[in-house]
């Protein structure tokens, strides 16, 4: 290419004045944020090490002066300093660009003088890096024949330099051509009366994100670039371009998602020179956070799951391989929270996690806003207030393990209405927004409209109109919306609610005196507060364990304890009894513990009597009868053969197996998964339903077993 005439420069600058002297039209619509931001970025920090400058130590531009020294772009005016604030000489910034070109993908010509009669005096990269700036048409010289070298370059003319540059590089994965960039902001107020070309790169490095300004309204498009500056407007640049890191690396969008989300991958090969390595073979796995991936030895274990090739951790024919630019596009779900390891490696290589190159990332997974979780603050127990006393209800958004989620400005619209003595008070419907952490909190308080009568009752009716989520209740919620009411009264406290523990669900069945339980049970009034001096009878069906009173044919009396276990409760509404089981059968223990005259005290437990689960066990279609969070212990009752009927308990850890045929296919799953699957069945009531195939090879910690959901 060759520069451009002195008559095509003349005809240039008349058609900058004619534009200049046309009216400044009305600014556009603008939203006041960059709306062209790469995705992706050229400094991947994990691929670039930490520089040794002196200088740079507390400087915001040290991470950019670092990557830009990687890519032998910049490097230190000593083997000690940087001067990063520094001006940056044209003769500095047409090194810069030539260098930056390779790494972006820019053909830079063979060096042909262009011309410039101020340069002759410069070291020979510098005059070659001149006139190939100019071949390019990224500079056009001063003057037809002076370049002005020692010139310090301001911030107009690095916009300038830089959406040629871009012009001219090909747009790499998650960059966005320059060419289709449409400014529609106008947040720079001191940038109006600049020509026509400066005005509109400003505008655009702006929308692309290579600059905030010098404050939020103001570019100083005459202040000079410092060096510091310039490896920040550098390092932003080269992000929309094909530039990247020596080696393999690999980028997402965003590390933290949604259960069973997409995520985008992008794994990039780069040899010594930043050149794209092409048709290489990319081995794609990834490990639950919560599994042991690699053997001691540095091998991937059983718990490396594929997600690109035929064999685990093995350079394989099926795996993926680079394109042309050197990179590798992939689109995987992400199931739960994971990592990702990118490797690549000649034919039938294998991963070792000490010793072999990779790139990985780190997802954390949260799952998406499922309902508001609707609760109170009224004591345990509790079915009434006491007049005069205020309960707030707190609305909150949750995912679908009822777990908090921070959602912001959700909307909910809540009716609630007051009746008392009788008459109706105020109705309100008002639409509520949740704030910061996904929360609406709501009072309501009504006093006794007569302290000499204990006759009337308040109520509060409480409905949900309309939400962004559906709404959904426990048992710590006392009004159930667009059902029921709640009460609040001057009545005298009376027995109204047990509430029953047990020290363990399960126990070891065994007749040598030694199988324990012990049941508390905890009598509460209708406002929530203990009953002392009650009587509490507690019951069950095994005549080995919590037996009732018999009656006269020796059948159960289940209206009658036995003297035994006969309690009366403490001060603080509390009755326990303890009781030995002498019997080795295994057996479901269904506990009652009620107040006789009190229709509503009495609450049911289960304890589960098990049997010493045997080395070798290999059963299908188990039922599983309870899960222990804490410790991660199932209770599972096997269904024929010759364990027909017994119950077992088996505590499972990370090293274990675990897979789920719900398909029809059984695929390996994590333990994070595994366990949140056994959680879901449990708080919704459905753990009965719940059947795994089980192979227990042994109950020490060392043992590996396997579960198939």
């Amino acid at each position: 290419m060759s520069r451009r005439s002195p008559l095509a420069v003349l005809a240039l600058l008349s058609l900058v004045a004619t534009l200049l002297a046309l009216p400044v039209l009305p600014a556009a619509a603008k939203n006041g944020e960059p709306d062209d931001l790469p995705l992706y970025t050229a400094c991947v920090p994990s691929a670039i090490g930490t520089v040794d400058f002196s200088d740079v130590s507390g400087s915001s531009a040290r991470q950019a002066i670092s990557c830009m020294v990687h890519y032998g772009i910049m490097s230190g005016t000593s083997s000690t300093t940087f001067d990063p604030d520094d001006g940056v000489t044209r003769e500095q910034m047409a090194v810069i660009l030539i260098r930056a070109a390779g790494p972006a993908g820019i053909d830079v010509p063979r060096v042909r003088d262009q011309g410039f009669d101020d340069i002759g005096h410069l070291p020979r990269e510098t005059r070659d890096s001149i006139n190939q700036l100019a071949q390019l048409e990224i500079t056009l010289g001063r003057t037809p024949t002076t370049y002005v070298p020692d010139r310090v370059v301001n911030r107009r003319q690095m916009a300038q330099f830089f959406t040629r540059f871009l012009d001219l590089a090909p747009v790499g994965e998650g960059g966005v051509d320059v060419g289709s960039v449409v400014p529609d902001d106008r947040v720079f107020t001191d940038i109006e009366q600049i020509p026509h070309d400066p005005f509109t790169a400003i505008r655009l490095i702006y929308e692309l994100g290579v600059t905030q300004g010098t404050t939020p309204t103001t570019y100083s498009p005459n202040d000079p670039v410092t060096r510091g500056q310039m490896a920040r407007f550098l390092s932003r640049m080269l992000a929309h371009t094909n530039a990247r890191p020596a080696g393999l690396t690999m980028q997402t969008e965003d590390t933290s998602v949604t259960a069973d989300d997409t995520a985008d991958l992008v794994v990039s090969l780069r040899d010594e020179n930043h050149e794209p390595v092409v048709d290489a073979s990319i081995d794609l796995f990834y490990v639950a956070s919560s599994d042991e991936g690699f053997t001691s030895s540095g091998r991937c274990s059983s718990k490396a799951i594929i997600e690109a090739g035929n064999n685990r951790c093995v350079i394989d024919l099926g795996d993926e391989t680079t394109d042309g630019d050197g990179n590798l596009f992939y689109t995987m779900e992400i199931p739960e929270s994971l990592t990702v390891y990118a490797w690549t490696g000649d034919r039938n290589d294998r991963f070792d996690i000490g010793s072999t190159d990779h790139a990985s990332l780190d997802f954390a997974v949260s799952k998406s806003p499922n309902g508001f979780l609707i609760t109170d603050d009224m004591p345990k127990g509790a079915q009434r207030l006491p007049f005069g006393t205020t309960v707030t209800f707190t609305f909150q958004v949750v995912d679908e393990d009822l777990n908090p989620v921070a959602v912001e400005d959700a909307e909910i619209r809540i009716r609630s209405e007051e009746w008392n003595d009788g008459r109706r008070g105020p109705e309100r419907v008002r639409t509520h927004s949740t704030d910061s952490s996904g929360r609406v909190q709501l009072a309501f308080r009504i006093t006794d409209p007569d302290s000499d009568s204990n006759d009337p009752h308040g109520y509060l009716n409480l409905d949900v109109l309309r939400s962004d989520y559906n709404t959904r209740v426990t048992d710590k919620t006392k009004v159930e919306v667009t059902a029921g009411r709640l009460e609040w009264s001057d009545d005298d406290p009376e027995p109204w609610t047990v509430l029953l523990e047990q020290s363990s669900v399960y126990g070891r069945a065994t007749a040598t005196g030694s199988a324990h339980n012990r049941v508390t049970a905890t009598l509460l009034d209708q406002y929530g507060d203990p009953v002392r001096g009650e009587r509490v009878h507690f019951v069950s069906d095994d005549e080995h364990g919590l037996y009732s009173k018999l009656n006269e044919d020796n059948t159960q009396n289940l209206d009658e304890a036995q003297n035994a276990h006969r309690k009366t409760t403490s001060r603080r509404g509390v009755a326990t009894v303890s009781y030995v089981r002498n019997s080795n059968a295994s057996m479901i223990e269904t506990i009652n513990a009620f107040v006789k005259d009190c229709t509503s005290c009495s609450e049911t437990v289960k304890h589960y009597w098990v049997n010493d689960t045997p080395r070798n066990l290999v059963e299908a279609g188990v039922t599983i009868r309870h899960y222990d969070a804490d410790t991660d212990t199932l209770v599972f009752q096997v269904t024929g053969g010759v364990n027909d009927g017994n119950l077992y308990a088996i505590t499972f850890d990370a090293f274990d197996h675990f897979f789920d045929d719900a398909t029809g296919t059984a695929l390996p799953i994590g333990y994070e998964a595994f366990k949140e699957a056994l959680a879901d069945a449990q708080a919704d009531g459905t753990i009965g339903s719940l059947t795994i195939d089980v192979n227990i090879t042994g109950v020490s910690s060392g043992d590996v077993n396997t579960y198939t959901l």
